[in-house]
């Protein structure tokens, strides 16, 4: 039988046996190579269209001009400017129900899409050459091995002919593969496949090399014939030149085309070679650049593998009952079981430098045992395989990062597709409730906003979803702990025998505790992210109301609710921390335990001496194991995050989804209604059970191409009736139809008429995109000069934007918090009307616009031309205005529809009243109607469209008014625009952290006396680990001193064994010890700096909250706390730690090896310059990625918020793509500061074990003056030194990396604050009579703002009912903030009951004002801690205040005295009923009504209302007025109204314009003025004859 091993050893003292040279070098390992990748080749590559490709030259090589034969096809739809070819998705989908695939469809097509890419041409670089090159190589090499193989032949000797034979073969047939796989080197067969030979090409010639090395150096101690001499060094030369080509040629086949993202550089990595890939060189270029500048975001290039959608395409998305971590370990197997072969490489390697160490020991122990140049090579091997070492470690870290990235990206899109897609339900938290019985949410619920909890859901994407990602780069660590430990425990066995197995079962005994406190520890983790999630909701909730809140001085009440659940985090924070210091203790102990156990087996039961080179070997084994120990806690604490966040993220994704698009599309029967209900019962709950608002019996059929009004008291389900026909609703019975349900906005059009069959939708509070006006009206549809134009004056917009100094490109603000509500509303109706959709569904859109804008509206727009065609259903309580041009009315009350038919039979059965001026309104309706809308049937064939020319003429029909609604003074508008917002971008810090930051942070950790205990702590346990490895040179007595000696033989085993057992006791309570002082220091700091950024932010300016997104603030809340609470002090710890422990070793190694200390200078400056060329480009990377992670935090809560608005716009897939853009923006940053890391550590590690392999050199050099002792403790430590510089400079970088944090956290501290506490407390009963005097009042926004209000002066009697009225930015609102002090006064003052109001303490002011502002703001809760936030009132008042507002009858009337079961129930007669985020259980008006009534029950004597009642109905506007006539008689109030009706009868008529007062008198006065602008806006409203006769009662009164 053939010998397949070497009989004999295979190391001959000098060199490797002739043997294993031939066996091994030549015959096995080309073999293994052929084998491997021919496997790999023919497997995973379609080899038949390969060589089909091959024979059709379908080669990319430098210079090629043509397209690729694969590519032609895709690559010319990139060039087309067809926009039908761009779709999302097939026509097949667009219309296509519930599936989850439908919100991701078609994104593999965004990286072709010419309307966000670039098509760029790739020009691989010397391609041509190096093919040349390597040919010419390969050919000699086939030369060479075919003339040996010849001369072998008819050589005599049959041994070595059949060796040399059959080692010629073996090489002619790699060889012959070699020239196959090179000539497919640039190959790229299709879309997607291309053939990776240059890697398989670079690991054989690379690892030919070696072995050819191995034999050439072999020539030099062993007798071979002159051709295989002249082989060998031929085989060398030309696998040299082989190696240096393949190593600096593309990894993989280039196309010759890319597409790459507007704006950005082509990405590097693409076209970069092996060597640059293994080494990262291909980031220095940006890294140079950052050295030399700070980097910016346009320095930045494409990162191709990491767009959103290239991750999506590759993994695809988690699904509805789908595991999450199935799904994720499905998806990342490949790359894992990659990651993981390099991890187990890396391992082996490791431990090369410790076998080393062990043999150049043996040399010093004895060296006439071994030849000195075999220690010589042992010292250049621990070089060569710590370099190996570095490269297989970094790329395991690599390729655990790109996965980490990939995840990131991956689920924050997968969280952000199921926030889209999930049901929208308003629902209330029931824990803020009393009872734990579910509360009946019988209100109406509807409009847009966050359905659910806005916090936990920002909170999955802002830690959950980077936790996981962070898990997996620490999955690394895990994989490499635990094979370095079983390694280590068997190279131990070989060190110290049997001794080995006691130090194993110590491990074994000890894994049950590990396990309990990987439990308990995972388990708290789960508590600590619940009480994270609920601080977060509490803060977003905050931030989302802070106007409010500083109205009624609210601020300590909501810092005291949020710092109680901060204190619960904190202290769930705390126990964490002790759990993590007993971990420490268990895992940092170990390796002692192991040491002092295996020790005392091997001395005291084995009876053995141990010697240096037994004793220092083992001990770096247990320092390889200790290192992986040491991180293991945090990284098994990241594997438990990972875990807990996968579930919580499981239970998000599988939470039920919008059941919309079943519900649309339904099979329409021959009587099913096109649009409308069929028998239809609908909720807001989940069944029949759910005792939700519903709405029973539904049975309309909604006119097509007409206007459908729908009217009703506040309350009785007009939203409901709209989202229920939106699909947002559950439908219990029956059917709903409405045509244009997708998840896609592109949708054919109809060239006849311009229009499409879907659905816009205008929302009651208007939904606006922190972006440009442009852009919030065009909505993602492409802009139409002449058709946009129309719009715009239609909305009554153009003099607005005329006015604005950017126009239509000025930025709103978040949730246009610059505009005024009628501002917001027009440009939400504009949206509507400048989309294509046929049908438009309005809820009460008027109720935010003056009356004689709501007019203008009402003809110009609702029943203008640009309406012609279209259905239009408009929610209403204006219904004198609309009646005129409505075609139907839908009349409803308590969830019930109780007519549907014509205005005329509606007015007859008394639905709308017996208001003279509808009568008038009905007798002229056919008169008034300003378009004649196309007659239809319900049904979908009687729609008749108007033609392209009566499009057109439609368009041209709408032109500039210069009536009074057109012709505002200008100065007016230039007021509003100078607080509007222009694209303001965030801050971000550029170069050196600054150490004020350090120094705010360690003064935030303790004073003084903590940091004496520090020191103390963390010297001690760096002393006592390195009086360990001295006790072990002390025990080994290797040093060539009598005294010692004699020492050693007058004390045993047992004292030198007992004493070390006791120095690694010390050093596990040291170890405790230390974290134990790092983690109060950390907490106390987190409490400071926590404390201080809230009170800072609550107390800033308004100004401030205007001009900042909340995504912003709310990124400074979340991640950077986080942060700060859980990494910032560990890392200082583990940075000190790691300082005082490489001090130690410098000092150590240059008191054995002097001689080092002079090239350590330089060491040490090599050191420094690497650090600084990393340290400067990946500081600004890292605030790069932290201000592009707020824009995430923004779009979350934008889509959140308007969720209704972008299904109804099936705008689902361009938020999509859209968020994606926005994570691949921070993305880039992201990975790219990873991989300049990864650049610093391969070059770190080469000096480093470059060191390692010096000193090792000095001690060979000093074997007179150095025993074996101080060697090994030397080289174990010069060892250790490779790990230690790394994790420094790492941990460094990192420390500043997260200082950024504190940076941007200071940021926020340094923000100018309110005045609070100045000033004088006024009288305690103050205002007692309500008088008011505004004398010179002018005020301006900021000081470099020109002013907003001028010079305005009017005094208000006690008692006085004044109205405030004007066109829309006139400085009513701003008025009305004044009275807060919102702004400082540049002149003039407030006197209210003869106290100026400056003087006085700001929360005394706000306290005592009230004011009910236009948008109404409610709390999660309930009903009675929204009323009595403070529980300062009795049941009693709170429901005396319900009834004033009407929101209840009487009193002592409960919800369960309905006759009708079934009937919806009056929640407001239960004061524990629950109340949702945003108060979106209730509708509109009813939230205006509870804010009313917690003003109300403050019993105030001055009230200011701000449109409080604008979304209320008529009749019950009526109520209240009255109620405020009788009822607060007493009481000044200040109404800024659009309701002119309400306000007639009041004392006064307060008439601003541009900032100035232009009218102040009795309305029956200035109605008798013929230029009275107050007389010409009644004019306006239609209702003049009316408000005449109303002023005139209320005059003689």
């Amino acid at each position: 039988m053939p010998n397949f091993a070497c009989p004999g050893p295979v190391w001959m003292t000098t060199d490797f046996s002739p043997c294993a040279q031939y066996l091994y070098f030549h015959i096995y390992v080309p073999l293994f190579c052929l084998m491997v990748s021919a496997t790999v080749v023919f497997t995973f590559h379609p080899v038949l269209a390969l060589i089909k490709t091959r024979r059709g030259g379908q080669v990319a090589l430098e210079g090629d001009d043509e397209l690729m034969a694969g590519e032609s096809e895709n690559l010319v739809r990139l060039r087309t400017n067809d926009p039908s070819s761009m779709d999302f998705a097939p026509e097949s989908q667009l219309n296509t129900g519930n599936d989850d695939d439908a919100f991701f469809a078609g994104v593999e097509n965004l990286n072709e899409d010419p309307e966000f890419n670039d098509l760029v041409h790739l020009s691989p670089h010397g391609a041509r050459a190096r093919q040349t090159v390597e040919r010419g190589c390969l050919s000699m090499l086939l030369v060479v091995h075919f003339v040996v193989l010849a001369v072998s032949l008819v050589r005599s000797g049959s041994e070595s002919k059949s060796q040399l034979v059959l080692q010629s073969l073996t090489s002619l047939a790699l060889w012959s593969y070699c020239v196959f796989l090179a000539s497919f080197r640039d190959v790229q067969l299709h879309k997607g496949v291309s053939v990776a030979s240059a890697g398989h090409l670079a690991a054989i010639y690379v690892l030919e090399f070696v072995c050819t090395v191995i034999q050439f150096r072999s020539l030099w101690f062993t007798s071979y014939s002159k051709l295989v001499s002249t082989s060998v060094v031929f085989d060398m030369i030309l696998l040299l030149v082989l190696s240096i080509v393949a190593l600096q040629s593309p990894l993989g086949a280039l196309p010759p085309y890319t597409m790459v993202p507007k704006g950005l550089k082509v990405d590097v990595e693409i076209p970069a070679s092996i060597y640059a890939h293994l080494t990262y060189g291909w980031v220095f270029p940006l890294m140079w650049l950052g050295y030399r500048k700070p980097l910016i975001a346009s320095d930045m290039w494409d990162v191709s593998n990491f767009r959103c959608s290239n991750v999506v395409n590759e993994h695809g998305h988690a699904r509805e009952n789908e595991s999450v971590m199935r799904w994720l370990f499905r998806s990342f197997s490949g790359d894992m079981t990659l990651a993981t072969i390099w991890t187990v490489f890396a391992a082996v390697m490791t431990f090369t430098p410790t076998l080393l160490l062990k043999l150049i020991l043996q040399y010093i122990e004895n060296p006439a045992g071994t030849p000195a140049h075999i220690a010589w090579m042992y010292v250049v091997l621990m070089f060569v395989c710590s370099a190996i070492n570095s490269v297989a470690t970094l790329q395991s870290f690599h390729l655990f990062n790109k996965m980490s990235v990939k995840m990131r990206a991956l689920l924050i899109c997968t969280v952000y597709g199921k926030a889209l897609r999930r049901k929208h339900v308003a629902v209330a938290d029931e824990s803020a409730t009393e009872s734990k019985e579910k509360s009946a949410n019988e209100t109406e619920a509807g409009g847009d906003g966050p359905e659910v909890n806005m916090g936990s859901v920002i909170n999955l994407m802002s830690s959950d979803a980077i936790s996981i990602a962070d898990a997996i780069g620490f999955l690394q660590n895990v994989i490499r702990a635990i094979l370095l430990v079983t390694l280590s425990l068997s190279l131990l066995y070989s060190t110290l025998g049997s001794s080995a197995f006691a130090g194993t079962l110590t491990m074994i005994a000890i894994l049950p505790i590990n396990g309990w406190i990987a439990k308990d520890f995972s388990e708290r983790q789960v508590i600590l992210m619940e009480r994270q999630d609920e601080r977060i909701t509490k803060i977003n909730e905050m931030m989302q109301s802070i106007k409010v809140i500083k109205f009624f001085a609210w601020e300590p009440m909501f810092k005291k609710r949020i710092m109680g659940v901060r204190a619960q985090e904190l202290a769930v924070l705390t126990q964490q921390y002790i759990r993590w210091a007993l971990g420490s203790f268990v895992f940092g102990g170990l390796p002692y335990m192991v040491t002092f156990v295996s020790f005392g087996a091997y001395t005291v039961l084995a009876k053995r001496e141990l010697t240096a080179s037994v004793a220092f070997s083992s001990l770096a084994l247990f320092n390889l194991m200790r290192a992986p120990m040491d991180t293991f806690p945090e990284a098994l604490s990241r594997i438990l995050d990972l875990r807990v966040s996968l579930i919580r993220i499981q239970r998000f994704v599988n939470e039920t989804s919008t059941d919309k698009y079943r519900q649309l599309n339904q099979t329409r029967g021959p009587e099913s209604p096109y649009i409308g209900f069929e028998n239809t019962t609908v909720t807001w709950g989940d069944d029949a059970s759910s005792k939700m608002f519903r709405l029973p019996n539904l049975n309309i059929d909604f006119a097509v191409g007409e206007l459908t009004v729908i009217i009703g008291p506040t309350g009785c389900g007009k939203t409901s009736l709209l989202m229920a026909l939106l699909g947002e609703m559950t439908v219990l019975e029956g059917n709903v139809f409405l045509p244009g349900v997708a998840t896609s906005h592109k949708h054919r059009v109809d060239p006849a008429t311009g229009l499409s069959e879907t659905v816009a939708y205008c929302a009651q509070q208007a939904w606006l995109l922190n972006d440009s006006i442009r852009e919030n009206i065009l909505f993602g549809q492409p802009y139409e000069q002449k058709r946009y134009e129309a719009c715009v004056r239609a909305c009554a917009l153009a003099r607005d934007l005329e006015i604005l100094e950017s126009g239509d490109q000025t930025i709103v603000g978040e949730r246009g918090i610059a505009l005024s509500g009628g501002q917001k509303q027009r440009i939400s109706i504009a949206r509507a009307l400048y989309s294509p959709s046929r049908h438009i569904l309005m809820d009460d859109p008027l109720s935010a616009v003056d009356s004689h804008s709501a007019s203008w509206i009402y003809k110009k727009c609702i029943t203008g031309p640009l309406m012609e065609g279209r259905t239009c259903l408009l929610v209403t309580h204006n219904v004198a205005l609309t009646v005129t041009g409505a075609h139907s009315i839908v009349a409803m009350k308590d969830g019930l529809v109780k007519f549907h038919g014509s205005p005329e039979d509606a007015f007859n059965q008394g639905f709308l009243g017996d208001d003279d001026l509808l009568k008038s309104s009905l007798s002229s309706r056919n008169q008034s109607r300003s378009v004649s809308r196309v007659q239809s049937s319900a049904s979908m064939h009687g729609v008749t469209e108007p033609t392209t020319m009566a499009r057109a003429r439609v368009t041209d029909e709408v032109e500039i008014s210069r009536d009074v609604l057109e012709a505002e003074d200008v100065e007016e508008h230039r007021i509003r625009s100078d607080i509007l917002p222009v694209a303001r971008t965030e801050a971000v810090e550029v170069g050196d952290v600054k150490f004020a930051h350090y120094l705010r942070y360690l003064r935030a950790m303790g004073k003084s006396l903590y940091f004496l205990s520090l020191s103390v702590v963390f010297l001690s346990y760096e002393g006592s680990v390195l009086f360990q490895a001295w006790w072990i040179r002390e025990w080994t007595g290797a040093q060539p001193d009598t005294e010692v000696q004699a020492r050693a033989s007058a004390h045993g085993v047992g004292y030198y064994l007992g004493f070390y057992g006791l120095i690694s006791l010390s050093s596990m309570v040291l170890v405790v010890m230390r974290d134990g002082v790092v983690f109060w220091g950390s907490l106390t700091a987190s409490v400071r700096i926590f404390n201080n950024l809230l009170g800072h932010v609550t107390g800033a300016k308004m100004r401030f909250f205007d001009t900042t997104p909340v995504g912003r603030i709310m990124n400074r809340f979340s991640r950077d706390i986080s942060l700060i609470d859980q990494d910032m002090a560990l890392e200082l710890s583990v940075f000190s730690s790691l300082f005082v422990s490489l001090v130690a070793v410098v000092g150590l190694i240059g008191f054995i090896v002097p001689m080092f200390l002079v090239p350590g200078v330089f060491i040490f400056a090599l050191f420094f310059g690497i650090n600084e060329l990393y340290l400067r480009p990946s500081r600004e990377l890292k605030r790069i990625e932290a201000v592009t992670r707020s824009p995430i935090f923004q779009y979350f809560g934008e889509t959140l918020a308007g969720l209704s608005t972008i299904r109804a716009y099936a705008h689902e897939r361009r938020f999509m793509v859209s968020i994606m853009s926005v994570v691949d923006s921070n993305t880039r940053p992201y990975f790219l500061n990873w991989v300049c890391n990864r650049w610093m550590n391969v070059r770190v590690e080469f000096v480093s074990g470059f060191v390692a392999s010096l000193i090792g050199g000095f001690l060979l050099m000093n074997l007179d003056t150095v025993d074996a002792g101080l060697a090994g403790l030397c080289l174990t430590y010069a060892i250790s030194f490779t790990e230690k510089v790394y994790e420094l400079i790492s941990v460094y970088t990192l420390n500043e990396l997260n200082m950024n944090s504190v940076e941007r956290i200071e940021e926020y501290v340094a923000l100018e604050q309110e005045d609070i506490d100045s000033g004088v407390e006024p009288p305690s009963e103050w205002p007692e009579r309500g008088e008011i005097v505004v004398e010179n009042l002018s005020l301006r926004y900021a000081p470099e703002l020109p002013l907003v209000i001028s010079g305005v002066s009017f005094k208000v009697e006690p008692g006085w009912k004044v109205g405030v009225v004007g066109r829309t930015g006139a400085g009513k609102s701003t008025i009305a903030s004044a009275f807060f002090r919102f702004m400082e006064f540049d002149s003039g003052r407030i006197v209210i009951d003869g106290v100026d109001i400056s003087t006085l303490e700001l929360k005394d002011v706000r306290q005592a004002l009230t004011i009910i502002p236009q948008d109404p703001t409610l709390f999660t809760g309930s009903l009675r801690s929204n009323l009595d936030p403070f529980e300062e009132y009795s049941d009693a008042k709170i429901f005396e205040s319900l009834r004033r507002v009407h929101l209840i009858d009487r009193a002592d009337e409960g919800a369960a005295s309905s006759e009708n079961p079934d009937a919806n129930i009056n929640v407001f007669y239960n004061l524990d009923s629950s109340i949702s985020e945003g108060g979106l259980n209730l509708s509109q008006g009813q939230r205006q009504l509870v804010c009313l009534a917690r003003s109300l029950l403050k019993s105030p004597k001055v009230i200011m209302l701000d449109e409080a009642t604008a979304s209320i109905d008529y009749d019950t506007d009526a109520l209240l007025q009255q109620t405020i006539r009788q009822e607060l008689a007493h009481t000044t109030i200040l109404t800024i109204a659009h309701r002119l009706r309400s306000i007639i009868d009041y004392d006064a008529i307060l008439v601003l314009d541009a900032g100035t007062v232009k009218e102040y008198d009795k309305p029956h006065v200035l109605l008798q003025r013929p230029d009275s602008i107050f007389r010409a806006m009644c004019e306006k409203s239609g209702e003049l004859a009316t408000l005449e006769e109303l002023a005139v009662q209320a005059y003689a009164r």
